[in-house]
């Protein structure tokens, strides 16, 4: 490309600032004569490139040397003296000096023969990863953009874009190969000075990043004056979609066209295009590929994706793919390592034919299990006018403004717009938003930023905890996760809590954190912290645990006295179970595939209720295996004259089922299935199973307390945690009534489970009196050693208080929340004890470090929705 400019003749190749003109025949002396320089051989020439005529003459006259043009930003000598040892340059270019040094050392490297242009991915900081562009992708990338620019002749073009960044390279390659004219400045779209040269040199266009509109939009520079505009480009970024929309009007109202383009330097420079006359309508979009590329969509399986508006990685295919990256001067001399660029960007298509991109695949962070992309944080920051700019840090968002009074407003403004707390967003103040020299910002600053601000607060809490007195929030988790480094970004999930000593934290928690979140165990301790106060008068507290206090107590009323509450208290309390592992475990299962969580879970239910069992058989002289074992529910009602749990039976067997279920389904298609779908199917399988399952197996003897007959109710919970949307919860809502009215018939509204199972689905908190908020809780998160023991402390009430029915049923609950406490303490007991191997020291006590100290120990979320 560029062998010659003579079919051109005596055109204007080039207008200078200082008013020189040069024609394509003088633009064509010029090159040869600078083309002499390089007279060492084919080597490497490292050009120093700033927009000017000397820049442009030695970038052309390495073409046509056939020295690969490795373009770099001018007045930087050390990144630039790191890249011409990297890549051993023969030559090294000064255009501002016009000078050419050559360096021996780097004739002996071997260079491909497609070998045209090295570019820096980073454009000025001397990244050590660059890329490999040959002729044939600088050529077909130019002839694209001719053609869908329609570039001619009469076209002039600023350089408003630096010549070593791919875009305003490939502004400079389409001009010269249509025969257009180039008006070399370097001065910024901001300054008057630049319109003015605009004008008197009757520019028909403009080339601008997302921050060059910025600039001309705050500059108050009216397009409509600019006499000659034909067209204006965007690229390099993501502009916003009403800021889109505004141009393209103002372009038809004032007669000239508004081109979205999207590009990577991997691309040589451009992939895609929106066509004007979609831009009102599509203003999000990126548009359709450039002449001569394709694009395709595929999901993480590597498989294309057919449908319209799904997500998948996109791919593109055309003559303008780079041949490779290059890390060293012995990649120069490979030839094309790839057919087709998988960009990193994650798009859907449009059903007529538009693409648009939602995010990077890297540019992603997981709070509470949802997956954002920081990229729309920073299109929904932008839109609404604040200054500033997102990342991802430790599972957590991090988000730097520049403006200190903002702090507060953007911190509860994102928290509503992502439907999270608060607490879990950390907003920073910085003197500007980091940009590299092309315009983009400079994500690797913003994070080492956002480093800085998380260090100045983890210390900050860090002083704050030694001040402190005992039991603070911090001195809970110590207490309850003995044994485990706890750092100010550990949280109860990320330390392995689980349901059943929820309550317990939770209750501890309350003493110190003043209106606990409902979403408490997804916070980080620092979150915590920073909420640390005295409690009010009313609390919050989970419908949950509420409706496990008062199911376990009407259970226990039921048992122990003649009060006929209606039953399904039970059932009730399996529909919580549901609830709580829908929140606790089976965003890990879809996270990992796995059937661990589960297993750990019937687990953690299964050795107490068999060590009581066990306990409780001995002493009455009733060993019974199939109640010891948990399966005497398939077998006979109310087995072994009452020494049995069928609750629990059924419980464990649905989870072992479950685990068994999840071990034979490939992983992949757990893990790429939302959470939503997963659940949709489990509650359409239990209805199922609810109707189908007596045609198999009639149950009636044993009271259908198995599990086909009652796992409805399992979903049925696990449902109402994971659907959050209105609609869901109507949709939801209406099935379960009918589900309950389909079972137990038109007494339906009188039953406890109807109520319990509509506050589930559709409250996410209660208020009560603070002082009964801890009884509730306590009476709630020993349920199931209330459960296993109210007979048994009801019998020992007899003989001490005597036949004193309610006295019996308080004493029963007080009984077994006491037995669950101690069950806590010599669990933590056997817990703490590690097990000594020979020749190693035995382990210390919980460390509670700052970020500061152990920056490499931070927990990392691993719940996943």
């Amino acid at each position: 490309m560029f062998e010659s400019f003579s079919h051109f003749h005596d055109r204007l190749a080039i207008l200078t600032e200082d008013g020189l003109r040069i024609s394509y025949e003088e633009l064509d002396r010029l090159i040869e004569e600078f083309k002499s320089r390089f007279s060492a051989g084919r080597g490497v020439a490292l050009i120093e490139c700033e927009n000017s005529l000397n820049s442009i003459v030695a970038y052309l006259s390495a073409l046509r040397a056939g020295c690969p043009a490795l373009l770099v930003a001018s007045k930087q000598p050390e990144v630039n003296q790191k890249l011409r040892t990297q890549f051993s340059a023969l030559y090294y270019v000064d255009p501002v000096a016009n000078q050419v040094t050559i360096h021996p050392s780097g004739a002996a490297i071997q260079l491909h023969p497609d070998l045209a242009v090295i570019l820096s991915t980073s454009g000025s900081t001397g990244t050590a990863k660059s890329i490999r562009l040959s002729y044939k992708a600088l050529e077909a990338n130019a002839r694209s953009i001719v053609e869908y620019l329609t570039i001619h002749a009469d076209d002039r073009a600023p350089t408003t874009l630096p010549m070593y960044y791919s875009y305003g390279l490939s502004v400079i390659n389409s001009h010269l190969l249509a025969g257009a004219t180039l008006v070399v400045t370097q001065k910024s779209v901001a300054e008057p000075e630049f319109w003015q040269l605009f004008d008197e040199n009757r520019c028909t266009s403009f080339a601008g990043v997302p921050h060059s509109y910025a600039l001309i939009e705050k500059s108050g520079v009216k397009t409509a004056d600019r006499k000659t505009l034909r067209y204006a480009t965007q690229a390099g970024g993501r502009l916003e979609p009403n800021r889109v929309k505004a141009l393209a009007e103002q372009s038809q109202k004032e007669g000239w066209q508004f081109f979205v383009m999207y590009g990577q330097t991997e691309a040589t420079a451009r992939m895609a295009y929106l066509p004007p006359d979609q831009a009102l309508a599509n203003p999000h979009c990126i548009g359709i590929p450039i002449p001569g590329g394709k694009f395709r969509l595929i999901n993480d399986q590597g498989d294309e994706i057919e449908n319209p508006d799904e997500t998948g990685e996109l791919v593109y295919t055309g003559d303008n793919v780079m041949m490779g990256y290059a890390l060293s001067a012995e990649d120069l001399s490979r030839g094309y390592d790839l057919t087709e660029l998988r960009t990193g960007d994650l798009a859907r298509r449009t059903s007529n034919g538009l693409y648009y991109i939602v995010g990077r695949k890297k540019r992603f962070v997981k709070l509470y299990g949802l997956r954002i992309s920081l990229d729309e944080v920073d299109g929904w920051l932008l839109d609404h006018g604040y200054s500033a700019v997102s990342t991802g840090r430790n599972d957590t968002l991090w988000i730097l403004t520049t403006t200190a009074t903002s702090v507060p407003l953007i911190r509860e403004s994102v928290a509503d717009w992502l439907g999270l707390p608060a607490a879990s967003i950390h907003v920073g103040v910085i003197e500007a938003i980091p940009r590299k020299a092309n315009g983009k910002i400079d994500f690797r600053e913003v994070s080492r930023l956002a480093d800085q601000e998380a260090q100045k607060l983890d210390a900050a809490i860090v002083a704050q905890a030694r001040k402190a007195p005992q039991n603070t929030v911090r001195d809970i988790f110590a207490a309850r996760f003995p044994n485990q480094e706890i750092t100010p970004g550990s949280s109860f999930i990320t330390l392995g809590g689980t349901s059943l000593d929820y309550i317990d934290m939770m209750i501890e928690l309350e003493k110190r954190v003043s209106n606990l979140p409902p979403n408490w165990y997804e916070l980080s301790l620092r979150d915590l912290e920073q909420q640390q106060g005295k409690s009010r008068f009313w609390q919050k507290i989970e419908p949950q645990i509420f409706l496990r206090c008062l199911a376990i107590s009407l259970i226990v009323i039921g048992h122990l006295t003649d009060f006929d509450y209606g039953g399904t208290g039970a059932v009730l309390l399996l529909m919580i179970a549901g609830f709580n592992f829908s929140r606790f475990q089976l965003p890990n299962i879809i996270a990992t595939g796995s059937p661990r969580p589960v297993l750990a879970l019937a687990a953690t239910i299964a050795i107490p209720t068999i060590a009581y069992l066990l306990i409780e058989q001995t002493v009455f002289h009733k060993l019974h295996f199939p109640s010891l074992l948990l399966f005497s529910n398939l077998i006979q009602a109310n087995a072994n004259q009452g020494l049995s749990y069928w609750f629990i039976e059924v419980y464990i067997q649905i989870l072992l089922i479950g685990a068994l279920a999840i071990s034979l389904i490939p992983k992949k298609y757990i893990s790429n299935t939302r959470q939503e779908t997963i659940v949709l199917g489990l509650i359409v399988l239990s209805l199922l199973l609810n109707q189908l399952g007596p045609v198999v197996w009639d149950t009636t003897l044993l009271y259908n307390r198995v599990p086909h007959s009652l796992f409805w109710f399992f979903a049925f919970g696990i449902g109402a945690q994971t659907f959050r949307d209105p609609l869901s919860k109507l949709i939801l809502s209406v099935t379960f009534l009918a589900a309950v009215t389909l079972n137990f018939g038109m007494e339906t509204p009188y039953r406890i489970l109807t109520y319990g199972g509509l506050l589930l689905i559709w409250l996410p908190w209660i208020k009560v009196p603070t002082m009964l908020k801890s009884p509730i809780s306590q009476v709630a998160s020993a349920s199931l050693f209330i459960y296993l023991s109210h007979f048994q402390f009801h019998s020992l009430s007899e003989k001490i208080f005597g036949n004193h029915t309610w006295i019996g049923v308080i004493f029963a609950l007080v009984g077994g929340a006491i037995t669950w406490k101690l069950y806590l303490v010599c669990w933590s007991h056997l817990v703490s004890i590690q097990p000594r191997r020979i020749g190693t020291k035995p382990r210390t006590q919980t460390k509670v470090t700052s970020a500061v100290e152990q920056p490499q120990e931070r927990e990392k979320v691993l719940i996943n929705k």
